[in-house]
């Protein structure tokens, strides 16, 4: 008939195509339906931060060392503990795609320490990245491939390093 029942928009109405919801739905189900979504979510978006932080490290870090580019104190202002936030991440990941949604989450505080590192030193490493782009040639040239490059989705290196900051500030403390 074209029309969408009372409190449906065109985009609900597509998403509820995937899904059915029975009209008198009970409280519990309710809940669970919501659980689930909320848990799929959770993965879906942590999936594709340890994507992206495994892409740094590949397209970036990586590179820039094998190159030259990057002295060994560039290299660690610049990357500071990221391989550890990936093993970190990785690690939760694991745990919420194993159904051990508790655990993940009660042992997650064990990576404070490695997140308040690389947050203490993001400002510094931030404008590591602006001078090397001002004053390196190799190094800016390398980043504006880079930008172009189909993988890193146009995102530059700058935007990728602050995924951890902004991360760290969706996970309830």
């Amino acid at each position: 008939s074209g029309k969408l029942p009372v409190g449906r928009s065109k985009t609900a109405d597509a998403d509820a195509a995937a899904v059915v919801i029975p009209e008198n739905e009970d409280p519990v189900s309710k809940r669970k339906r919501h659980r689930a979504k909320a848990v799929e979510e959770l993965l879906n978006t942590e999936h594709a931060y340890v994507d992206d932080l495994k892409l740094v490290i590949s397209r970036f870090k990586e590179p820039l060392n094998d190159k030259g580019i990057l002295d060994q104190e560039q290299d660690a202002e610049l990357f500071i503990n990221l391989e550890a936030l990936v093993a970190l991440n990785t690690e939760f990941l694991n745990l919420l795609q194993a159904g051990k949604i508790k655990e993940a989450f009660e042992r997650f505080p064990e990576f404070y320490s490695e997140y308040s590192k690389y947050c203490l030193l993001q400002t510094k490493q931030l404008n590591l990245v602006k001078l090397l782009g001002k004053k390196d040639q190799k190094f800016k040239k390398f980043l504006d491939e880079a930008k172009k490059d189909p993988v890193c989705r146009q995102l530059d290196l700058s935007t990728l390093l602050t995924k951890p900051f902004l991360r760290i500030c969706k996970y309830p403390l």
